[in-house]
């Protein structure tokens, strides 16, 4: 009988084998005496033959049963979608979901990792899709691992399916740490102006800057996701979720001059080619689109003067992600120390040292 606790969740979970095949999920309880009931029960079900023949499961039927689901209805599907088709192609089809190790996701991503091409975003208007070279990133690949991991564990969670034993700590790729890179307010001006050639992207970056939006976020934006009334919008994270962020002038003012006959309130067609010619002719080096959310941080921290304003603008859910920022908010510290009221009244008389009052004898 094997009943435990799994850090992250409340719940026990259950494990045992029969006929050389692994059968683990979770209890949906607490209390142990109850979960020793559940594995009880669930392995009675298995050895007289009435559970579910759920081990037959193929990769395909698990990645479609996620993608219904789950997957299609998160804001990011777009980008979903290419890493479950080359983790299924990868894997094969008709192979066994339960027979995936780490040994096999490993290569994968191993793989993956090796490309020497990586595929442009497909044209909205012509469904085009061209390639350029480059390879995947450690983070790029985290996110595939990320992919995988989201499907196997609402199979072995949620679904309560058989799944091999995958360690997906040990698959993970160290990430180099984050730049924060930024810009002073002469630099993005200049860089507004260049994108002038091409409004629709200027209209991003005023958006990006004036927000700190990620690019996702500005991409997806929608019209019927603007609150005027309230001067908020909601735009949907890279999580699949969705978050708030507050209107200021500027970023009412793009709206204003945004087409108001499409679903998307941007249009980013061509943008990483167009932006990456602005970031050239104004001379810049190693300057990304995340970088404008890096400038509106450093901008906002300025002024705030306090870390938990930048979290919150910025949507962190921990005060620790924000905390790259801390060298802008420290900036302003020695500012405010010195606008504390003081304690003292009259002049100050400064205090002899001890050496001094040697030397007067």
């Amino acid at each position: 009988m094997s009943v435990f606790k799994r850090k992250g969740s409340p719940f026990y979970q259950f494990e045992f084998w029969h006929a050389g095949q692994p059968y683990r999920g979770s209890t949906k309880t607490t209390n142990k005496r109850d979960a020793q009931t559940y594995e009880r029960k669930k392995r009675a079900e298995v050895e007289s033959g009435t559970h579910r023949n759920v081990a037959g499961h193929t990769v395909r039927d698990i990645f479609d049963r996620y993608y219904r689901s789950h997957g299609q209805k998160l804001a990011w599907k777009a980008s979903l979608k290419p890493h479950m088709v080359a983790l299924e192609d990868f894997f094969g089809p008709n192979t066994r979901f339960v027979d995936i190790t780490t040994k096999d996701v490993s290569a994968a991503l191993d793989s993956y990792a090796a490309t020497t091409e990586r595929k442009n975003r497909r044209n909205e208007r012509t469904g085009e899709q061209t390639v350029r070279a480059g390879s995947p990133t450690d983070s790029t690949v985290n996110r595939r691992l990320a992919v995988f991991r989201g499907i196997y564990l609402k199979a072995r969670d949620e679904w309560e399916l058989p799944v091999g034993l995958v360690n997906f700590k040990k698959l993970a790729r160290k990430e180099p740490k984050e730049r924060v890179r930024h810009i002073t307010k002469e630099t993005a001006r200049q860089l507004l102006r260049e994108l002038g050639k091409h409004m629709r992207i200027a209209l991003m970056m005023g958006w990006s800057q004036a927000t700190g939006c990620r690019l996702g976020e500005t991409e997806t934006l929608r019209w019927d996701r603007v609150n005027y009334d309230i001067r908020q919008a909601e735009v949907f994270t890279k999580g699949g979720d969705t978050r708030f962020v507050d209107l200021n002038a500027d970023a009412l003012a793009i709206l204003a001059m945004c087409d108001r006959s499409r679903v998307l309130v941007f249009d980013s067609t061509n943008r990483r080619k167009i932006w990456e010619a602005a970031v050239r002719a104004v001379g810049l080096e190693d300057f990304h689109w995340h970088d404008l959310r890096h400038t509106f941080a450093t901008w906002l921290g300025d002024l705030a003067n306090h870390i938990t304003v930048v979290m919150t603008a910025l949507g962190h859910s921990q005060i620790a992600t924000t905390m790259k920022y801390r060298h802008v908010i420290r900036a302003n510290v020695k500012a405010g120390v010195a606008k504390l009221p003081t304690l003292i009244e009259g002049p100050v008389v400064p205090l002899k040292r001890q050496d001094d009052k040697s030397a007067e004898a």
